[in-house]
């Protein structure tokens, strides 16, 4: 039997007792997204983070599970949106225990490094900011480590996209910047324009 102790609709996030031990679940309700969490935590959560405590039994998993999706999108629906809204993800990150918050971590350098830098920046540039993080210097080092490789995804996709502004054949050159590249050379305005391409300035070519 598993009891339903307080849930969270609007993001599907959900506290669990099975027999004497309390699990935190969340989308995609797989098993490698089930976390053991103190008992203590489920109140906190209600009184400080929004969850609503529940009171309900299920005889499995399957039928847990689909109340939590039901309530999910029925949560969604109502509020018009079919995605959580990121203010409302990020108030549960104050919510979890440090182990929680690494396996976050694993997931983000996992599934969204390097393509989803952006995200990753806006992710770890808040996770700086949450307490957890903040007292947890493995924690905070290795939010600061996603951070830098952010960092280096973007300048990597920057000069990748520079290289191919740059006109490659005389024929290009000579189309592009027909005066320059007569008085200068092929070479040296394909230099210039890399330059510009990478600064995103023209007199930072000079």
């Amino acid at each position: 039997m598993l009891k339903l102790l307080a849930s969270m609709p609007q993001d599907g996030w959900a506290f669990v007792g099975k027999g004497e031990e309390t699990l935190l679940v969340r989308p995609p309700y797989q098993r490698r997204t089930l976390r053991p969490v103190p008992a203590e935590a489920v109140e906190k959560a209600v009184q400080h983070h929004g969850f609503v405590a529940q009171e309900a039994v299920f005889p499995d998993w399957a039928s847990l599970v689909a109340h939590l999706e039901e309530r999910y999108l029925a949560a969604r629906r109502e509020k018009g949106s079919e995605i959580p809204d990121v203010e409302e993800v990020r108030s549960l990150l104050h919510l979890a225990p440090s182990y929680i918050l690494a396996d976050y971590l694993d997931r983000v350098e996992s599934e969204l490094l390097p393509r989803e830098w952006k995200a990753v920046q806006e992710l770890m540039t808040y996770l700086l900011g949450v307490q957890t993080v903040k007292d947890d210097p493995g924690l905070y080092e290795r939010t600061l480590y996603l951070l830098s490789e952010a960092q280096a995804a973007r300048e990597s996709e920057e000069e990748r996209v520079a290289v191919l502004a740059v006109p490659r054949t005389e024929e290009d050159l000579l189309r592009k910047f027909p005066h320059t590249a007569r008085a200068y050379g092929a070479e040296e305005v394909r230099r210039l324009a890399r330059a510009v391409s990478l600064r995103h300035q023209v007199f930072a070519a000079a």
